[in-house]
């Protein structure tokens, strides 16, 4: 939404709080204000609307006040902590999330005084660019102030209740404060979101008219509905899920997941994580707390979604050289970590059975970026700095999105070039109950999958590190090479097509689907408008490329962003650029061709390693690569480099302008990337 939008949709909300049965409600802001600093804006859609002010002081008439009072805000695009403060009181923080929201603070009594007061909303970090939509002082306590109440049920297609999640906007499309109301069952409750198992959900809030949604994650359909609930009404608000996407034989998996309990940070207890991953349809779930281990299952069982979720103990150990995910565990984070790996080229999992995701290998953490230029060749995927300890690696990480989401991917294309087998991972790392959702970058595993809270977590390990796995941010693809898929060898004879799939909810929208060969896209296919949301999206068979030496493919089916707050797609946690565009994919970890019926797969590395062997003079060994893929050139300029051969001397210069093109393109590859 622009900022003018969310300007002119003021009045309304100031309308929609003036609903509330509560005299002399008093509003405080005249019009929505823009906080930041100039100059600076941290989105695009910031440029036209210069911030305001670095903070927000507000001076208001009040009378003393001897009981609470409460203190509504509509807030949009928060990142930072933001103070709220009357008369240097603290009486609270905006909520950290970027969804268009309102949130009611209690006023303490004695906060206000008889005559002037001053309200300030202010942060250590102005550079986060926020809007504060409407302010208003109501005379009343919360508990008085949400006087509607709203029962809502969901069930499933078979009429059984299932846990769900639930989205209540007002009529300006803000998430609406609610309050769960006392002994109705486990609910995790926030602005305008309730997560509950399958049982009733009864919040209190103001009265009004609101849109309601309910879902649970990308397998399931979307019910929503309108409803207006006037003061001191109760409605009873039945809604139905239906299963659209049909994932057999694949788990959904989430392998990066913390609690404010447990990790320090956040908001989700321990058991509102467990509601929020029943709600969302995750069926694995790894705990992954920072430096210790936990386990989720008192808490499933606890809060009655025990048969939903099957939970794996693990670490998120936190290293001076990037943070990774170990599971399962049982000791402690570092010594974990610190086991000698069996990764090697070509190597494909840890002798003791446990995984090892490399997380958001982009960010910065403690100074230190595991792929930055500095540290790693995105042509050739040579590290510095970064052992290679792990055998996974997270390609979409929802609760860090980067400004170009195609960046990790790349990244792990260059991983199985150099002859890694890196599983790939998408994840969620949530920590909170609604900021990011847990689940929304999922992984599915090849495992059993009909009994969910009895999920063979064996099997799960050992597909994992087998590479049988689909990532997916809303979208799920599918890939077949004969009777190939992800994670799977099959011999050149055979692989002649490849035929793809993509699925995905009705809410969620497919534009594209590609082909991509050793990491390079080969082919796509645009997914007509019409199929666009409907569950099955796309089928594309594509005939394979006719090669003498092994390559690998992958599919990636890729839509416009979801923007509802049901299930936003969150922008960039370090951003690179102040443009955003959100977007939806899903990935299918790579099919291994044997195109040289070896009975093995020989990565773009190995080859450059026989070549750069058996070559030793420079123009022999340029005409030799110009049989194979331009990746296996930028491979042999690496291995050049290493044994002291100059690239950039004239003769050198000379011999590689004369060499066929992808020769010349992979060798201007590796040098840009150096």
């Amino acid at each position: 939404m622009s900022f003018q939008r969310r300007w002119t949709s003021a009045a309304l909300l100031a309308a929609a709080i003036a609903t509330t049965p509560v005299i002399h409600a008093q509003s405080l802001l005249s019009r929505p204000v823009h906080l930041g600093i100039a100059g600076q804006p941290e989105w695009d859609s910031f440029r036209s609307s210069p911030p305001a002010a670095d903070s927000l002081t507000l001076t208001f008439e009040a009378q003393a006040n001897d009981g609470e009072q409460s203190l509504l805000i509509r807030q949009a695009d928060v990142k930072q902590d933001w103070r709220v403060e009357i008369n240097g009181t603290r009486i609270g923080l905006l909520v950290r999330m970027e969804a268009d929201l309102v949130q009611v603070l209690p006023v303490p009594a004695g906060t206000l005084r008889t005559g002037p007061n001053t309200l300030r909303v202010s942060s250590t970090t102005p550079s986060d660019d926020v809007v504060i939509h409407d302010v208003r002082l109501e005379p009343v306590p919360v508990a008085r102030l949400l006087t509607s109440s709203l029962g809502v049920r969901v069930t499933g297609g078979d009429a059984q209740p299932l846990p769900a999640r639930v989205t209540i906007v007002d009529a300006n499309g803000a998430l609406t404060p609610l309050q769960a109301v006392p002994g109705e069952g486990h609910m995790a409750v926030r602005p305008g979101v309730v997560y509950a198992a399958a049982g009733p959900m009864d919040v209190k809030l103001l009265p009004g008219t609101y849109r309601v949604r309910a879902t649970r994650g990308p397998e399931y359909g979307m019910h929503e509905t309108t409803i207006t609930v006037r003061a001191g009404q109760r409605q009873e608000l039945p809604l139905t899920l239906v299963r659209e996407v049909a994932t057999p034989g694949w788990v959904a998996m989430d392998t990066h997941i913390h609690t404010l309990e447990l990790s320090g940070h956040g908001d989700a207890s321990v058991a509102e994580r467990a509601l929020t991953l029943a709600g969302e349809g995750i069926e694995l779930a790894i705990a992954t707390e920072h430096n210790r281990v936990a386990d989720y299952s008192p808490a499933l069982s606890a809060t009655g979604v025990a048969n939903e979720v099957t939970t794996i103990a693990g670490n998120e150990v936190t290293t001076a050289r990037g943070h990774f995910n170990v599971f399962p565990a049982s000791e402690a984070g570092p010594a974990l970590l610190g086991r000698r790996s069996a990764q090697r080229e070509g190597g494909r999992a840890r002798p003791d059975g446990t995984v090892t995701v490399l997380n958001h290998p982009h960010d910065t953490h403690s100074d230190f970026t595991p792929f930055a230029r500095a540290n790693f060749n995105a042509a050739t995927g040579a590290t510095r700095g970064l052992a290679h300890a792990f055998t996974a690696m997270e390609v979409v990480n929802s609760g860090a999105m980067r400004s170009d989401w195609m960046e990790p991917i790349r990244s792990w294309f260059a991983l199985i070039n150099r002859g890694l087998h890196i599983t790939p991972i998408g994840a969620s790392d949530s920590h909170d109950v609604s900021r990011f959702i847990v689940g929304q970058g999922r992984t599915y595993v090849r495992a059993a999958d009909a009994t969910p809270g009895r999920i063979g977590v064996d099997e799960a390990i050992t597909s994992i590190g087998a590479g049988r796995v689909v990532v997916s941010l809303g979208l799920f693809p599918q890939a077949r090479i004969s009777k190939a898929g992800p994670g799977d060898l099959v011999s050149g004879r055979d692989a002649k097509t490849i035929e793809a799939s993509v699925s995905g909810p009705s809410w969620v929208s497919a534009d594209r689907v590609a082909l991509f060969v050793n990491g390079r896209e080969h082919a796509h296919a645009t997914v007509p408008r019409a199929a666009a949301t409907r569950i099955e999206k796309a089928m594309v068979t594509w005939p394979l490329p006719r090669r003498a030496h092994d390559y690998f493919v992958v599919v990636i089916a890729s839509g416009p962003g979801v923007t509802d707050p049901s299930w936003a797609i969150p922008r960039p946690y370090q951003p690179t650029t102040t443009a955003w565009q959100p977007v939806v994919f899903g990935l299918t970890a790579p099919i291994f061709v044997d195109a040289d019926g070896d009975g093995s797969f020989t990565s773009a590395r190995a080859y450059a390693e026989r070549l750069v062997d058996r070559y030793r003079a420079l123009p022999d060994l340029l005409a030799a690569l110009a049989g194979y893929d331009a990746v296996v050139s930028s491979h042999a300029a690496e291995l050049l480099e290493a044994r002291s051969v100059a690239l950039d001397d004239d003769a050198a210069r000379a011999a590689i302008a004369k060499a066929a093109p992808e020769v010349r393109e992979g060798m201007a590859a590796f040098m840009a990337a150096h």
